[in-house]
């Protein structure tokens, strides 16, 4: 299956099937999250505050550029691949889909 826009219903719905994803920066995460979320920041707090800082000064494009820099696409896929097969394993799914919430899309 590949990327899905999903609406709030369900998303809420499936809320309590799959696990979710929250990869907005720890500071976020910690500030309000949706509860039972696994906190998987694609950006540091340091990291989202510069291309936050690019985009607003500079531009849309050189603020993607930057976030491109910082992306690191192994480690986060491997933490992934754990907090999947830990739902896997408890509840005995064979579904590997998962939600991922990010305040911006």
């Amino acid at each position: 299956m590949g990327v899905q826009t999903i609406d709030i219903t369900e998303f809420l719905k499936l809320r309590h099937q799959l696990p979710v994803m929250d990869v907005r920066s720890p500071e976020e995460y910690n500030h309000a999250h949706i509860p039972g979320a696994y906190p998987l920041p694609l950006f540091s707090d340091e990291e989202r505050k510069i291309i936050g800082t690019t985009y607003k000064q500079k531009s849309r494009e050189l603020a993607i550029k930057a976030g491109l820099d910082f992306f690191k696409m192994r480690p986060l896929l491997e933490q992934a691949e754990k907090i999947i097969i830990k739902h896997v394993v408890d509840d005995g799914s064979k579904n590997r889909s998962v939600i991922v919430h990010c305040w911006r899309g």
